[in-house]
């Protein structure tokens, strides 16, 4: 019997991973009970404050006026949230 070897290619994790922490730790200084990260289009590291004076980067909520998304929002809305839903991400 003749067994062949076979070599995988390692995985390499997509440029936009987000861990758990990235994703509770996002959006603090939003709400008092902030959403979570659940998509982002930067490959930037998200790096957790470490030692005794580590404080968590606080967000800020500005409202986005003249932006070409501002007239199809309402329409885009729904069908962003139903997306989210079919994938199973919880927000």
């Amino acid at each position: 019997m003749h067994v062949r070897s076979i070599t995988y290619a390692p995985l390499e994790s997509p440029p936009y991973v987000i861990s758990k922490v990235e994703a509770t730790f996002y959006y603090a200084g939003i709400s008092r009970s902030p959403p979570k990260l659940v998509y982002r289009t930067s490959k930037d590291p998200f790096v957790m404050p470490k030692g005794p004076e580590a404080y968590r980067r606080l967000k800020h909520l500005y409202p986005v006026y003249d932006h070409k998304l501002g007239d199809k929002w309402e329409d885009v809305r729904p069908k962003f949230r139903d997306l989210l839903d079919k994938q199973q991400v919880r927000f």
